[in-house]
């Protein structure tokens, strides 16, 4: 029926009506419509006051600021997996199996009940829905009671048996991707740099090329890395000894577990409940290193072979999340894949159950893909509480009940289903006794057998006699320089050439190609002597090609000008300088503010490689920083001798900048960022 223009006089009763939700009462809802379709029908009015009134008298005996939004339709807030009651109305609140699919987080103080929620539903999804299969990674050995409920195999694996082939790929996954991702591990969580993780993808490859068919173990690589010879103090040499201190590292504090040549199937692992108990391994960082591998191949291998899947297959549970997530980790030079993962993986029948203390250490990309959020049991700061309670409109006295009942088992969820924020009793889940160590170590040992781990390295398989179709080399072709380029975009041709084993002309007429193809773009830089060299920027398109995600570079501006800005920081930083990529100068930021660590003298620095189409704003940059306070003299930077000689002519020449020219230095760009 559709609803007029509101009476005047029904304008009050329909504010109260709202305010206590009663509007979203279908009862109600059909007199408020027909109240204004005949305002004079004083039975009509006089029921709904009665509504109100009988409304009030019940705040009144229970104060609950949460009544007003509650639903009043049970099938808003039911599902599947069953977790409590609404107290407002004892209706049964539950998470359906599609939410899972967008993701579900759980927040909460320590001992609050994150991990009784989250047993509670994997109960039920092992007792009643086999069809999803459980990918569990364990910090605690919280959840081996439910390999006793399980009426399908339930695999469990320890450090002490987990054999992993960091070099081997998923099954039907291209080698040079699997290696591009492994790679980017390190980098996310042992703290290897890009252009070191670069060194690693690169070696690996030659190690694997040389291995007649079979693949090598990591600690294959890591001595293969050893004994190459490299100038000391050069760079290769830091990268060198870089890379050998954390496979080291990998090596010596998770013995057994690189060195097998075969390692688990990730097939196996998906296709049946699977458990890791990982809270043996020593280190953090370690831990999520793992976790990252593990997950990382169960994603690849989904979306390279099975492709998008339109229901939920597989439901990953990751407890104490922030330690993997963290939100630190987005300001880094290079991409969380596993943010990437995140983001993605609905599309391809994989959910993700993730539990964390605080929910303003969390990645925004956790936060942003995860369509349900339950906070249970109160979280410790009001900064946390603040940002969980922005998911949905709230009031301050609901604001204010949430923030004082911190009750173990009471819960508060940003459901993806309803506009409203719930109040929920969470039910506990029944009481069923984790397996005792020998128990366990029988779960474990029937997982090796069934599994068919081995540590042993396989014997080598003969080269195929079938050679690879001319089309399919030259798709290998595009695909590894791709990859190349987007580990070192910045590299001599006859470099690049040498390290792909290929001729320079033929290097060079793929890279046309991948350019003409839209794959990446190519930017001169201009240098000391001879031509420009090519700076390579791949695109959108090229690492959706790749898989691997775009890597960020601070700054501003183009691709062009954020290298600038990386290079000439690189330059100063092995100065001693302290280095600010956009500084602050008072009311505007330079490109760059570099100071002197012993006088603390500072120095604005521009790159200016627009100078011939706009010298006007080159001027302009000039003066704004020689007003700051904390700016001695402004450096600025063109890209070559023929602008810098306009340039300095029109320093000359501006009458502002008269008197000022001894705190201003011209330069090109090269002098700031190769050695002279």
């Amino acid at each position: 029926m559709k609803t007029e223009q509101p009476i005047p006089k029904l304008d009050s009763l329909f504010q109260q009506l709202r305010k206590a939700g009663l509007d979203r009462i279908p009862h109600t809802h059909d007199l408020m419509e027909w109240a204004q379709i005949d305002p004079d029908d004083s039975s009509i009015i006089r029921l709904l006051q009665e509504a109100l009134e009988e409304e009030g008298t019940i705040l009144q005996l229970n104060p609950d600021p949460f009544r007003p939004t509650m639903p009043h339709n049970q099938q808003e807030v039911s599902g599947d997996l069953h977790l409590g009651y609404l107290p407002q109305n004892g209706f049964p609140y539950g998470i359906s199996i599609q939410q899972l699919i967008y993701h579900l987080l759980v927040l909460g103080r320590t001992g609050g009940g994150k991990t009784t929620l989250i047993r509670h539903l994997l109960h039920q999804l092992v007792q009643n829905i086999p069809d999803i299969k459980l990918l569990i990674l364990e910090r605690k050995q919280e959840y081996t009671d439910l390999l006793n409920l399980s009426p399908e195999p339930f695999h469990v694996l320890d450090v002490k048996r987990l054999r992993f082939n960091v070099l081997k790929p998923p099954p039907g996954v291209p080698l040079h991707m699997w290696l591009s991702v492994f790679t980017q591990m390190l980098t996310n969580y042992m703290d290897i740099r890009i252009a070191s993780s670069g060194f690693l993808l690169e070696l690996a490859l030659d190690l694997i090329a040389d291995s007649e068919g079979s693949f090598p173990s990591l600690r294959d690589l890591h001595n293969h890395i050893k004994k190459q010879k490299y100038k000391p103090a050069s760079t290769m040499a830091r990268h060198q000894e870089t890379v050998l201190i954390r496979l080291s590292a990998l090596l010596n504090m998770l013995p057994g577990v690189f060195d097998s040549g075969n390692g688990l199937d990730i097939r196996d692992i998906l296709a049946n409940h699977t458990l890791f108990l990982l809270h043996d391994i020593p280190h953090l960082a370690m831990q999520n290193f793992m976790f990252s591998l593990i997950m990382a191949q169960a994603f690849f291998y989904r979306t390279m072979v099975e492709g998008h899947q339109p229901s939920l297959r597989n439901l990953m549970v990751l407890d104490e999340a922030s330690a993997l997530f963290r939100r630190s980790d987005e300001i880094k030079e290079n991409d969380s894949y596993l943010s990437y993962m995140v983001s993605q993986a609905r599309g391809y029948g994989i959910g993700l159950i993730a539990a964390g203390q605080s929910s303003t250490d969390l990645s925004h990309t956790l936060l942003a893909n995860t369509g349900t959020k339950i906070v249970v049991g109160g979280l410790g700061r009001s900064e946390d509480a603040d940002l969980f309670l922005r998911q949905r409109p709230i009031t301050l006295e609901q604001r204010h009940h949430v923030m004082s009942h911190p009750d173990v088992g009471r819960a508060f969820s940003a459901d993806g289903r309803y506009p409203y924020l719930l109040e929920c009793g969470i039910n506990p889940p029944p009481n069923n006794a984790a397996l005792d160590d020998a128990a366990l170590e029988q779960h474990i040992r029937k997982t090796v057998v069934d599994l068919r781990i081995a540590p042993l390295l396989p014997p080598p398989s003969p080269k195929p006699n079938a050679k690879p179709t001319e089309k399919k080399e030259i798709a290998d072709d595009l695909l590894r320089i791709l990859l190349d380029i987007q580990y070192t975009p910045f590299q001599l041709l006859r470099d690049r050439a040498n390290k792909l084993k290929m001729k320079p002309v033929a290097l060079h007429d793929q890279i046309k190609k991948l350019i003409q193809q839209g794959m990446m773009k190519d930017h001169p830089v201009h240098i000391k002597r001879g031509s420009p060299r090519d700076l390579y920027e791949v695109t959108a398109k090229g690492a959706g090609l790749t898989k691997v995600p775009i890597t960020k570079m601070k700054g501003r501006g183009g691709y062009l000008h954020k290298f600038y800005q990386m290079k000439i920081a690189e330059f100063w930083k092995a100065k001693g300088w302290k280095v600010e990529i956009e500084g602050l100068c008072d009311s505007k930021n330079a490109d760059l503010v570099i100071t002197h660590r012993s006088d603390g003298t500072a120095v604005a620095i521009e790159i200016e490689l627009n100078f011939e189409a706009n010298p006007d704003h080159v001027i302009h940059n000039i003066l704004k920083d020689l007003e700051s306070d904390r700016v001695e003299k402004v450096i600025t930077l063109v890209p070559k001798k023929p602008i810098l000689k306009k340039l300095e002519k029109l320093i000359r020449d501006t009458e502002e900048l008269s008197g000022k020219i001894g705190r201003i230095e011209l330069a090109c760009t090269y002098n700031h960022w190769e050695d002279k």
